[in-house]
């Protein structure tokens, strides 16, 4: 995730193999907060990405939980 955070920065427009793989394998974690904020019309014109903040959220909630067991 947070190579995905950085390659946004530094290459905003992809190209290459290491980003397109970054993109396929996150895209499915961002994905499901992204269709709920646009389904509801929530931060549509924020500069932030509030769906990739959710998903690292909801992912260090889960492996937070997990570690616990």
């Amino acid at each position: 995730m947070l190579a995905r955070a950085l390659l946004s920065w530094f290459l905003p427009d992809g190209g290459g193999l290491l980003p397109e793989f970054i993109y396929l394998i996150t895209e499915p974690l961002i994905l499901p907060f992204r269709r709920l904020f646009e389904r509801f019309g929530w931060f549509q014109n924020s500069p932030l990405d509030i769906a990739y903040l959710c998903a690292v959220l909801a992912l260090g909630i889960v492996t937070t939980f997990l570690s616990a067991f």
